[in-house]
């Protein structure tokens, strides 16, 4: 049973979830979301397993969090930075290689 519903839970509906995120905020952050996994499972395994919350748990976090910024920071910063074709000079438009 536990198969069947970790087939139907991961696969099933995580797969159309995961597609409808890349389409509606890009590959690049949704990408992110799966540096937030330790994050929510140790929130989870504190919260519902009664699990330890060491000394540098928090660092970890603070790591991986600070990690997912940095790197959605910057995929933001290489969009806005990418230039147009209206910024190609006149004389290569419409020249092929």
């Amino acid at each position: 049973m536990a198969l069947i519903g970790l087939a139907v839970a991961g696969t099933a509906l995580a797969f159309p979830l995961w597609f409808t995120l890349i389409v509606q905020i890009g590959p690049a952050r949704a990408a992110l979301v799966t540096y937030t996994s330790p994050v929510v499972a140790v929130a989870l395994g504190t919260v519902l397993l009664d699990e330890d919350f060491g000394p540098f748990t928090p660092v970890g976090l603070a790591l991986i969090l600070s990690g997912s910024w940095l790197a959605s920071h910057a995929a933001r910063t290489a969009r806005t930075t990418n230039t147009s074709t209206d910024e190609i000079a006149p004389e290569s438009k419409g020249t092929r290689r």
